[in-house]
């Protein structure tokens, strides 16, 4: 298999053709304006290898997606992660002080989560 038609199958999942034109043209497609396109361009094209058979080649295309896929779930995770954290900051500003370790005993989230909002609240 040709890195062209590698490219070709996930351009073709993916909107406006933008993989293909991101492999065509590396250094005018820096303005394209799809950082994701580029990114995906690049990682199939630096892990591509000729002498592999066509089946190989599609599986390692698809575990490098898979660990873009775990990574981009991490960061995703994390803020998700944060907005909570914000909501309960929030929530915490707006508790009367005396209330706050009752408040504090009942929050549902992990020891790191509680270690967070209580350095923000020291500075309160």
């Amino acid at each position: 298999m040709q890195l062209k038609a590698l490219i070709k199958i996930a351009d073709e999942a993916y909107p406006d053709g933008l993989i293909a034109q991101a492999h065509k043209d590396k250094r005018r497609s820096d303005n394209l304006g799809d950082g994701l396109a580029r990114f995906i361009a690049d990682e199939l094209s630096d892990t591509y290898d000729a002498r592999q058979p066509n089946h190989l080649q599609l599986a390692d295309a698809a575990d490098v997606m898979q660990c873009a896929m775990d990574q981009i779930r991490d960061i995703y995770d994390a803020l998700v992660h944060r907005v909570v954290i914000e909501d309960e900051i929030t929530k915490i500003k707006e508790t009367p002080k005396e209330e706050l370790p009752l408040l504090m005993e009942h929050l549902k989230y992990p020891d790191e989560t509680k270690a967070v909002l209580i350095r923000r609240l020291k500075g309160r």
